[in-house]
């Protein structure tokens, strides 16, 4: 039975465990949350070896990722998960601020660039906005828009924090700019009509 658990059934998912996800073929593992609690837990099928981490925190994921790598580095395990930038600010973001993540992503940007794509700053401003802090969450969206003026999601995310903000002008001003970068863009279609709806 254990062998047909880390067999794949549908993509790189066995039953119930997500397989090689740090590109072991031996590993498999498993994770999940709740408003406050947040847990992994990853396994080798050859040595019988793994960690189990819970954090009581919305921001268990990105810390768990960390854990996982210091453990894996600590006792010498094939483990090569990728590493989220956007996981590293968000934390920075919520143990320091906005703005020691946003210094923290111009560092990034001058010195390993590469580590960079048009959603770094996309999963910092959602988990921001996700704390309520709005305006906090405006600003880094801004700074994404400004260094992917071309990426038709960048809009359409500063779109959904103008419109919490219940900035609707500006919020339709960037849902246009997101589907004319991409008129199949059918969340910003619908977020038009809802915004321009006579009250």
């Amino acid at each position: 039975m254990t062998r047909q658990m880390l067999t794949p059934q549908k993509g790189p998912v066995g039953l119930a465990f997500f397989l090689r996800q740090g590109g072991n073929p031996e590993e498999f593992g498993h994770n999940g949350d709740d408003d406050g609690f947040q847990a992994s837990l990853i396994m080798f099928a050859d040595s019988g070896k793994g960690v189990a981490i819970m954090v009581n925190s919305d921001n268990g994921t990105a810390l768990t990722n960390f854990l996982v790598q210091i453990v894996a580095k600590e006792y010498s395990w094939n483990y090569a998960a990728d590493e989220n930038v956007g996981d590293l600010l968000s934390l920075i973001a919520n143990v320091r601020g906005t703005q020691t993540a946003i210094q923290k992503y111009l560092d990034l940007k001058k010195d390993s660039p590469k580590k960079l794509d048009e959603n770094t700053l996309i999963q910092l401003a959602y988990g921001i906005l996700n704390t309520g802090k709005v305006n906090d969450a405006i600003q880094v969206f801004k700074l994404e828009v400004q260094d992917y003026p071309k990426y038709w999601n960048a809009y359409d995310s500063l779109g959904e924090a103008y419109m919490t903000a219940k900035q609707n002008d500006l919020a339709i001003q960037n849902y246009e700019k997101s589907v004319e970068l991409k008129p199949d863009n059918q969340n910003g279609i619908d977020m038009l009509k809802k915004l321009k709806q006579p009250k």
